[in-house]
């Protein structure tokens, strides 16, 4: 059994104004480091072998902080926001048309988790240990993603009960999952434990919306103009 946490990066200015980042490689602001340290202290106990990174910087920030000592943050391109294009910078607006170049993530996360999986296969050189914890920092949109696919086929992958796919994927938000290999379907089998878990935020934790998640940015734009 592998158990992987994926977890959200702290605020960072972009966030608490509802801008749109995409590949801008913004840093975190105070609130985003104050974030992550609660993080770092909420995990400090969990036995990580392995820690990944999406190579952007507010990414990057969350995940030194919240590593182990003496464990090396790997970082993967392949963890990177989707690419907004020309929205970039701006803030999302009822009535906004997509750019062309905007980026569907669902191919690029999909084929970034194939490839995770396939490196964690139990008995292959390079494999970790079949029970190895490991800690993936990501981004909101991204991991929105993530979750999508792990609840597609042909990954068979299933909420555990209360688990609300639902939620919001707020500032240093976990997701659980624990991952199984069936070496006689030779497929990845498991549970999603948890989703957008924020308890060691306590009364800090913000619903402020992930702005580069535009599904979600559109229907919280027209729930404001509802009211």
């Amino acid at each position: 059994m592998v158990l992987i946490y994926f977890v959200r990066h702290g605020q960072t200015e972009y966030n608490a104004k509802g801008i749109i980042q995409g590949h801008i490689d913004t840093s975190l602001n105070d609130t985003g480091r104050n974030e992550a340290a609660l993080l770092a202290e909420h995990i400090k106990d969990v036995p990580f072998v392995e820690a990944w990174s999406s190579s952007l910087a507010r990414a990057k920030e969350a995940s030194d902080q919240a590593r182990h000592p003496g464990l090396v943050v790997q970082t993967d391109p392949g963890l990177k926001e989707r690419d907004l294009g020309a929205l970039s910078g701006q803030r999302w607006t009822p009535g906004t048309v997509l750019p062309s170049d905007v980026e569907g993530s669902a191919p690029r996360v999909g084929e970034w988790l194939q490839s995770f999986l396939a490196a964690h296969v139990p008995d292959q050189p390079g494999a970790p240990d079949p029970s190895a914890t490991i800690l993936v920092v990501s981004h909101g949109a991204y991991l929105s993603a993530l979750l999508g696919s792990l609840l597609s086929q042909p990954i068979s992958f299933v909420p555990d009960q209360g688990v609300d796919a639902k939620k919001h994927c707020l500032n240093t938000c976990v997701m659980r999952v624990q991952a199984d290999y069936d070496e006689v379907a030779g497929m990845w089998r498991g549970t999603i434990l948890s989703w957008g878990e924020v308890d060691h935020l306590g009364d800090q934790a913000k619903d402020i919306g992930v702005a580069d998640d535009l599904r979600q940015s559109f229907r919280m734009a027209t729930a404001k103009l509802s009211q």
